[in-house]
């Protein structure tokens, strides 16, 4: 799909795709995350806490989850079928946008999924339908393909797994989702600028216009 194909996407604009990005996790799933657990067990929602200790833990755990992406970006591993069909999708539905997208919206991006997904997922959820009915539920809430919603389900039960043994600490989780995405959205932000680059900014005289010496 080249980018005129796309030009009817509700995501073609980076700074719509930013916006209905962030209020998708922040003001949506947090939202969310806050019913449950009020109506749950009435208690307030976990608030992260950043410190030293949570960052290099955050890092740590990120680390793992850079083999996917390898997978996804790297040489003949990424012209396997079933990582072939992830890469296609998403150069064909967001290739255009993610090929725009500046540093600071990456950023933002980032972090409200970081934020908005975990407290969600791990900070709710897990502690009440177990950490793999939490990973399919993540899962399928990243159906892209098959494939994607299996890896995704997996990644989930990492994430869920790091909470647990990092004394139920979201601040870890948070860090390295957003981490990861933030990675992830920037190297794919390098892969699709090939398929789609930007237009040409160079003024040209149009064929029908006429010649300002005339």
């Amino acid at each position: 799909m080249h980018p005129e194909e796309q030009a009817d996407s509700p995501f073609k604009d980076p700074h719509s795709f930013t916006i209905l990005a962030i209020v998708f996790e922040l003001l949506v799933l947090l939202p969310v995350a806050w019913g449950i657990q009020s109506l749950w067990v009435q208690e307030p929602l976990e608030v992260p806490t950043f410190n030293l200790t949570t960052i290099g833990q955050g890092l740590l755990a990120t680390l793992p989850l850079l083999i996917f992406l390898v997978a996804l970006t790297w040489g003949p591993l990424k012209n396997l079928p079933m990582f072939k069909e992830i890469h296609d999708k998403l150069d064909n539905g967001f290739g255009h946008t993610l090929a725009r997208l500046e540093i600071w919206q990456i950023i933002l991006i980032s972090l409200a999924a970081g934020i908005g997904e975990e407290i969600l997922f791990r900070g709710v959820l897990q502690p009440r339908i177990t950490i793999w009915a939490t990973a399919i539920i993540f899962g399928l809430l990243h159906s892209i393909t098959l494939t994607y919603t299996i890896i995704a389900a997996l990644l989930g039960y990492y994430l869920g797994w790091v909470y647990e043994i990092t004394g139920k600490n979201i601040g870890v989780p948070i860090f390295a989702h957003a981490l990861y995405d933030a990675i992830a959205l920037w190297v794919f932000r390098i892969e699709f600028r090939k398929n789609h680059p930007a237009p040409e900014t160079s003024e040209e005289v149009s064929p029908e216009s006429p010649d300002p010496e005339e």
